[in-house]
């Protein structure tokens, strides 16, 4: 049984199904997320909630224009800027196909000819194999690199191909002489500011797609997101802030989404090297998984990196 809920996005849901270890859910599913976002880019949205015996199993935000529904949060906003790297349902742990199947014969019979459009679906997902029965041969539109986490720095250092390793021993070894440091910075003000300024300093790419509308969607992000899920990790030379990262912490994770470098210091290497100090951490922290989320930069391959394709389904309902 499916029970519409079109009025708000319900953070107690999620928390439900959440608590049941679901191995579907992403941090862009979750309430937290989805507000900012629909703050920022409006939409007509609609939660379905999927019951199995009055119990509820699952439930899917979707966003419905133009004869066309998408996971919640996957539509282009802007024009055409991405900015969530995953899509999917939540739902129980086991209880992933009865909640697909419920879902898409609810869709197909109140939404006849509508194209459902879910975008983003990790083929690591159970999602994955579940929707090939309606798509065969879904699209590969993406991937999302990540490096699983040896118990130790050394094993993870150990663990590299021989010519990235002495690479990366390389370039610490030249940061070495500086007088640098890595942290977690509040996300107040000046230091989200400061993020913004690097992320524009990155490339003219990360300049453009920085535009007013945009900013102010980070800097909600940075401010009004769950403080202990979202950090702002800093790497400082000489009191300066030369590089930056913002991660998401999400069950055993931690999810790279966007992060900024000073190209003054590129001979430095302190792009490539603020994340990787943000991998010592994490090992260091016991997290299992280190997602650099989407994007087939050589620099994540560098550090270890292996993919996880994303793909689109597109169903006509």
């Amino acid at each position: 049984m499916i029970k519409i809920n079109s009025a708000k996005l319900n953070n107690t849901i999620h928390n439900k199904i959440n608590k049941n270890l679901s191995v579907t859910s992403t941090i862009f599913q979750t309430y937290d997320f989805l507000k900012i976002w629909t703050d920022n880019f409006p939409i007509d949205y609609r939660i379905l909630e999927i019951y199995e015996d009055n119990q509820q199993v699952g439930y899917l935000p979707v966003s419905i224009e133009d004869k066309q529904i998408e996971i919640l949060g996957t539509t282009a906003v802007l024009g055409s800027e991405q900015v969530t790297d995953f899509g999917d349902v939540f739902c129980i742990k086991g209880k992933e196909n009865i909640v697909w199947h419920t879902l898409i014969k609810y869709l197909k019979e109140n939404f006849k000819d509508y194209k459902l459009t879910l975008k983003f679906i990790r083929e690591s997902s159970p999602s994955f194999y579940i929707l090939k029965k309606y798509q065969p041969d879904p699209v590969k539109v993406a991937t999302s690199p990540y490096i699983k986490l040896p118990k130790s720095w050394d094993e993870y250092l150990n663990g590299l191909k021989r010519k990235s390793r002495q690479e990366l021993k390389r370039k610490m070894r030249r940061l070495e002489a500086l007088n640098y440091k890595n942290y977690f910075a509040e996300k107040d003000d000046n230091n989200i500011k400061n993020f913004l300024n690097l992320m524009k300093k990155s490339s003219n790419e990360k300049n453009s797609f920085l535009t007013d509308k945009m900013e102010v969607y980070f800097r909600q992000l940075m401010q009004n997101f769950d403080k202990k899920r979202l950090l702002l990790w800093f790497m400082e030379i000489g009191n300066k802030v030369v590089a930056s990262v913002i991660v998401f912490r999400f069950k055993n994770q931690i999810q790279l989404y966007n992060s900024g470098v000073d190209t003054e210091y590129n001979y430095y290497s302190v792009g490539l090297l603020s994340k990787a100090f943000l991998i010592k951490w994490a090992i260091e922290n016991g997290f299992e998984i280190y997602d650099f989320l989407q994007g087939n930069e050589r620099y994540k391959y560098d550090l270890g990196a292996v993919n996880n394709p994303l793909y689109k389904f597109e169903i006509i309902l």
